[in-house]
């Protein structure tokens, strides 16, 4: 069944942010520094005013220019025509219900109702789909002097759902009880279950996708979405049906230069896993071409990693070898980036080098990453390489040598407690997430990127627990522990090069998809003050001769 769905017209389509800027910059409202923002504005108004009241007058003056000679100017908010087109697609009846007067006390020279109606108009509101448009007519707009009335002509007209940027519509006392209201609030991070939230219209496009795909593969009615923090990578949510289950929707940003299918690599090895008796990660239960759905882990992040936590750990990891024949019996994918050989150790920080370097080309910080590379990085790169192949002789190993079989084993990758919850409810213990980039790789690798992952806090004496148990149970690979102490410090330095990953622009464009919110130059900023810091650590050991650059030594480590 079709949904009716009502969307408010002022700050919820139509955006007024740099509107209500140059308007309050032009008065002196407001100081130079604020920031293009209307709820910054708002707080800029009220600090340069010498009261409340003339404050609060000054807003109403910015709003009744804004809406009425200035609306001209105002934006559609991103993704709006998408939505809309999609929403037609699937047969959604779409209003626009506004809370405006005809005059402003302000301006009575402008009808404030004719001018919003030419501004749709100009954006394209009354076009067709077909022509480029949003397939509105003017029976589809409703006007109201006053927010009772505007209430009112949501229950009158029946609609299904109503998305207002204002809690005091959603919230309003007579709000019909089978309208479905949601909130638009763009600025906030994540969401809460006291309020349905759309931070995005490719938000509410998701959430009414959904409802269709959950009624016809679930029959199953979407009751509440809330965006959930992502890995930087994907946009997760929280969705709750009609029933009141839970799950977790993945969506998976795939760029065309993307070779990796992380959504079937994801789907398809927690299927595998779940098969063997896994029960301590999220059940796949749906996908289709962009995203899956899983259960929904509810589980806190570790906040206190002791030997217990390592245990389990060490378990689970041990676990995964042990099942490695079983494991081949399914179709599973190698890693992202997986080493073949040891050669490819080498070829890979090569890799991600050029694609740095590339990257920054004709971008505003070029020179800076640039400077960065030559003064500090190459010089370590070149030492690490160059320590690399000496070992690598003194071991008289080839560099070139496929790995055996038993020389590998399905690995999480990008395994941390940065992807590991706490059970809140059986105390069953630890739920392992994250499985996009996992596949059959070198459990050295897996153990070298433990070491260094810098989005987790676990001691170096729990990092050194781990390997050496986890060294004694892999008897049928008698060289694990060796070939770790090769790879470590190659491995430190490629994690400088993933730090800065933030330059190459598709990875930027997937962390500005999981987090529309992202300002790419303050990561990037942040990104090459911690790569500093990386390697200034590194040179200082070098200058000490420590046998491992890359991490402190296994001594200072060990309790007294």
């Amino acid at each position: 069944m079709p949904s009716r769905i009502g969307i408010d017209l002022d700050n919820t389509i139509l955006r007024y942010d740099e509107v209500f800027y140059s308007l309050a910059q032009a008065e002196l409202w407001i100081d130079r520094n604020c920031l293009c923002d209307k709820d910054a504005i708002k707080k800029g108004l009220a600090n340069n005013a010498e009261s409340a009241e003339k404050s609060e007058k000054r807003w109403q003056q910015l709003q009744a220019w804004a809406y009425g000679k200035g609306i001209s100017k105002a934006l559609v908010y991103d993704g709006l025509f998408n939505f809309t087109k999609q929403a037609r697609l699937r047969g959604d009846e779409l209003f626009i219900v506004s809370h405006k007067t005809e005059f402003s006390n302000f301006d009575p020279s402008v009808n404030l109702r004719r001018s919003a109606l030419d501004t749709l108009g100009q954006r394209g509101f009354f076009k067709s789909i077909i022509q480029g448009g949003l397939g509105f007519s003017l029976q589809d707009i409703f006007f109201a002097s006053s927010l009772d009335e505007k209430v009112k002509t949501i229950r009158e007209l029946k609609l299904t759902h109503f998305i207002d940027d204002l809690s005091k519509v959603i919230f309003h006392p007579d709000f019909p009880q089978a309208t479905m209201g949601i909130l638009f609030e763009p600025g906030v991070k994540e969401g809460s279950e006291e309020k349905r939230i759309f931070r995005t219209w490719d938000d509410a496009e998701e959430f009414f996708s959904l409802s269709s795909w959950f009624k016809a593969e679930l029959t199953s009615s979407l009751d509440f979405l809330c965006p959930l923090p992502s890995s930087g990578n994907n946009r997760v949510y929280k969705i709750r049906v009609k029933n009141g289950d839970n799950y977790a929707v993945k969506k998976y940003l795939q760029l065309s230069k993307d070779s990796r299918p992380r959504l079937q690599a994801e789907f398809g090895h927690l299927s595998a896993l779940w098969q063997l008796g896994y029960r301590n990660i999220p059940k796949p239960i749906l996908r289709d071409e962009s995203r899956a759905v899983y259960s929904l882990i509810e589980g806190v992040p570790v906040k206190s990693i002791g030997d217990a936590e390592i245990k389990q750990v060490l378990i689970f990891l041990t676990s995964l070898s042990d099942n490695s024949i079983k494991l081949r019996t399914f179709s599973i994918l190698p890693g992202s980036d997986f080493r073949a050989c040891l050669r490819d150790y080498i070829d890979q920080i090569e890799k991600r080098y050029n694609s740095i370097i590339q990257g920054a080309k004709n971008s505003k910080w070029e020179k800076e990453v640039n400077n960065f590379m030559k003064q500090y990085f190459l010089s370590t790169k070149e030492f690490i390489f160059n320590k690399f192949y000496d070992s690598i002789e003194s071991l008289g190993w080839d560099v070139c040598r496929p790995f055996k079989e038993t020389e590998t084993m399905f690995c999480p990758s990008d395994f941390g407690f940065h992807n590991i919850l706490a059970d809140t409810h059986n105390q069953e213990g630890l739920f392992f997430l994250d499985f996009e980039y996992s596949g059959w790789d070198d459990p050295a690798k897996l153990l070298a990127d433990f070491f260094h992952h810098v989005g987790q806090n676990v001691s170096w004496e729990h990092k050194w627990s781990l390997l050496e148990q986890f060294a004694a149970h892999r008897k049928q690979d008698p060289n694990f522990l060796r070939r770790w102490e090769t790879v470590i410090d190659l491995i430190g330095l490629e994690w400088v090069l993933i730090v800065l990953n933030v330059i190459d622009p598709n990875e930027m464009e997937r962390k500005r998809y999981a987090n529309p919110a992202l300002v790419p130059a303050e990561l990037v900023k942040i990104r090459l003050a911690k790569a500093g810091q990386m390697i200034n650590e590194m040179t200082e050991r070098m200058r000490q001769g420590e046998d491992r650059i890359s991490i402190p030594p296994r001594k200072q480590m060990v309790s007294p």
